[in-house]
């Protein structure tokens, strides 16, 4: 069981998906969305000043695409935890993002059941990791 808060960065340049996200969010009492991005670079930008605990990146983005901005931020924050979002469901696609660093990947179209199953794993990993 999670205790703490967990803070949550919503990175995908489709806004209506974002929006979605932040919906789902609010479905978890102790998950708290402290920012959005529009892509890799702002994804980046805000780990400085959010400081969030776990990130839900699309890998599929313009500028910067979300597994180099997940390399990037696994390098600068590897206490952050990173999920990552494909329209593409498969295991060249996943494993891309895996070692980028993130630590899971699920495809988007998953369902409401599964994307709060991952998101719940990840965030139990952390907090075995990271107790409060």
């Amino acid at each position: 069981m999670i205790i703490s808060e967990t803070r949550l960065l919503i990175v995908d340049d489709n806004p209506h998906f974002r929006d979605c996200l932040v919906l789902f969010a609010k479905t978890l009492s102790d998950l708290v969305v402290v920012g959005e991005a529009l892509d890799g670079r702002e994804a980046i930008d805000q780990c400085e000043r959010l400081q969030p605990d776990l990130i839900l990146m699309d890998l599929m983005m313009p500028r910067l695409s979300g597994t180099e901005a997940t390399r990037i931020i696994h390098e600068r924050y590897p206490s952050i935890q990173i999920i990552g979002m494909s329209g593409f469901d498969d295991e060249d696609t996943r494993a891309a993002i895996i070692t980028a660093g993130a630590a899971a990947c699920i495809a988007k179209d998953a369902s409401f059941h599964d994307f709060m199953a991952q998101v719940e794993q990840v965030r139990a990993r952390r907090q075995s990791v990271n107790p409060p």
